[in-house]
């Protein structure tokens, strides 16, 4: 019994695997999921393309909240369109009406290396979050994944052979002006490429994207 206690557990949610601690807390490549209280009469729970409704808050490890407006009104998402941070999202998968939950969201499920605002970069985030109310959403607007149809090789960074390649796909002629493919090129990477190394990573995409394990 003591083996086994000790043992982490293995589900399959949404298609990804969780690992279940024995303290009942999940994870999924380190985005830590505490239930902090949940209804006993559960009859459904969320899936991607829901309308939740929640409250939340947002801190920093030494306990600075960074986000907190929403434990007054009332958020409103699709989960699993991108609107949130990937960590977030995935993070209220498989969730009750009457549900809360502690997260805890690694740097590259989160914002990477950019800092946004007052937010430092290469930073864990934490959220408590309530969830309301949710519901189906019939013939919900469905976003293309954008960063997966231009990285081709699945390498997880966007190179410029195939930003290029997306371009001229959409119909981007090589013009000159602005709306030209080699302006529109050295503007989305003067944008989109922070660390200024050449590709545009998945954190520093600004487009519709999710990761390709959920």
């Amino acid at each position: 019994m003591f083996l086994q206690s000790m043992i982490c557990l293995l589900i399959t949610v949404e298609g990804s695997r969780y690992i279940v601690h024995p303290d009942g807390s999940k994870e999924f490549d380190g985005i830590g999921i505490g239930i902090v209280s949940r209804p006993t009469l559960c009859e459904k729970t969320t899936q991607n393309g829901d309308l939740l409704k929640v409250h939340f808050n947002g801190s920093l490890g030494d306990k600075t909240v960074f986000d907190d407006r929403y434990m007054k009104e009332t958020l409103e998402f699709v989960l699993g369109e991108g609107q949130m941070i990937d960590g977030f999202e995935f993070g209220l998968l498989d969730m009750c009406k009457g549900e809360v939950r502690h997260l805890s969201v690694p740097p590259k499920h989160a914002y990477g290396s950019n800092g946004v605002g007052s937010l430092p970069s290469r930073v864990n985030l934490y959220f408590f979050v309530e969830l309301l109310s949710f519901h189906s959403v019939a013939n919900a607007p469905r976003r293309d994944n954008t960063f997966a149809i231009i990285d081709k090789d699945t390498n997880g960074y966007l190179s410029a052979d195939e930003i290029q390649l997306h371009l001229k796909g959409t119909g981007v002629k090589e013009t000159t002006g602005s709306n030209g493919l080699r302006q529109m090129m050295r503007e989305i990477l003067e944008e989109e490429d922070r660390d200024k190394n050449g590709y545009i990573g998945h954190n520093e995409f600004s487009g519709t994207k999710f990761y390709t394990e959920l």
